[in-house]
């Protein structure tokens, strides 16, 4: 049986239609579960946690959307906790670089430049350089140097919270 193009243009606009009504549903699915209702208690992040009733509101939505917004306190505490470790572990890393005199120049493929990650395997930060092979021992024993100041000034459970966000149940 052969179809008349008016027959596929018919389907087509028909498809087109059902597409449409399942991206209008996945948008207000979307809305639905995104937002909370009206008078929910939520915990939030100022410069402390604070819990707070859900009206609706611009400041309610931009606080979801930016990532501020916690069913639990437990959740907003630990959040907050590695917010405020994250800013003192990358000050401490600039104030070694300005200590040195030191600049990542992420243009310059010939100077090292090293990122700092979680070893599950160990259980301890190490570093990580994303050049490959030997470029000197002089930059790595600059480097080497750098992160033993920082394994003074945290220990590798803190460094492990903030890779990965994991905590462990001990206190850091």
């Amino acid at each position: 049986m052969k179809i008349s193009t008016e027959d596929q243009e018919e389907q087509i606009a028909e498809l087109q239609e059902q597409i449409k009504g399942i991206q209008r549903k996945i948008i207000i699915d979307y809305k639905a579960v995104a937002y909370p209702k009206r008078g929910t208690e939520y915990w939030t992040i100022y410069a402390w946690v604070g819990k707070a009733v859900w009206i609706d509101s611009e400041l309610d939505k931009a606080r979801f959307d930016s990532g501020a917004y916690f069913a639990t306190e437990k959740e907003a505490d630990s959040e907050y906790e590695w917010r405020v470790l994250n800013v003192q572990i990358l000050n401490s890393i600039a104030a070694i670089n300005k200590e040195r005199n030191w600049v990542v120049n992420w243009e310059n493929p010939n100077q090292d430049q090293y990122r700092l990650e979680w070893d599950r395997k160990h259980w301890k930060v190490r570093a990580s350089t994303s050049l490959f092979g030997d470029t000197g021992c002089k930059k790595k024993h600059f480097f080497w140097t750098a992160q033993d100041k920082l394994y003074t000034l945290y220990t590798q459970k803190q460094f492990k919270f903030w890779l990965t966000k994991e905590k462990d149940n001990e206190t850091t």
